[in-house]
């Protein structure tokens, strides 16, 4: 009797040949879904960099550069600070917006602008010096010696929709008005702009 006789076809799984009926001769190779063919690689990498450069430009902040005369003002402050005399009074930058109802920044003698913290005036007892001059906004920029006192409370500021220190003016004695400079952004004293930078 002739015996019947089989024969083995193999079909192709990735690059391992696997018999159709029996055991595999290798294991499969299992690509990872994010492989890419070699000669694709340099226009993968141009392609992913493309998009990260939005995220790179905005970690980056233009910081203007100041003429000399600004910087000499800026060092000129730096050191009246150092030497103002402790006392129980503020110091206060007056930056009028037109949009806004904050009066400006408040720090005390000897302390950095970077501490210095935007409040909203009571002026129940005093009016503010720009609104008794009834010329508001006419000392945008202005450096004062203030009296007063912070109530503890929070006013909110519709236009902004958020809450300031509340700070109760006694008097006000002008220092300077033209003092140096204390946005990195001269902008901050544009009373157009609808922020207020940060002091530094």
């Amino acid at each position: 009797m002739t015996r019947p006789r089989f024969s083995v076809r193999t079909i192709k799984l990735a690059d391992a040949w696997i018999p159709k009926a029996g055991l595999s001769l290798r294991k499969p190779e299992i690509r990872s879904p994010l492989s890419l063919p070699t000669n694709m690689f340099p226009a993968v990498v141009s392609t992913r960099l493309l998009l990260l450069i939005p995220f790179i430009l905005s970690g980056c902040q233009t910081i203007p550069t100041f003429s000399k005369e600004q910087q000499e003002a800026r060092m000129s402050m730096e050191a009246e600070i150092s030497r103002e005399p402790l006392g129980d009074y503020f110091i206060g930058r007056r930056y009028y917006k037109s949009d806004y109802k904050m009066w400006g920044y408040l720090r005390r003698p000897r302390e950095p602008w970077s501490d210095s913290r935007l409040v909203m005036f009571n002026e129940d007892r005093t009016l503010a010096p720009d609104r008794s001059g009834n010329a508001i906004g006419s000392d945008n920029g202005y450096e004062y010696k203030l009296w007063g006192k912070f109530s503890g409370e929070s006013v909110y500021e519709p236009a902004a929709n958020q809450f300031y220190p509340e700070f109760i003016f006694r008097r006000a004695e002008l220092r300077n008005n033209a003092p140096g400079p204390i946005f990195a952004d001269p902008k901050g004293l544009n009373p157009e702009e609808r922020y207020y930078p940060n002091p530094y």
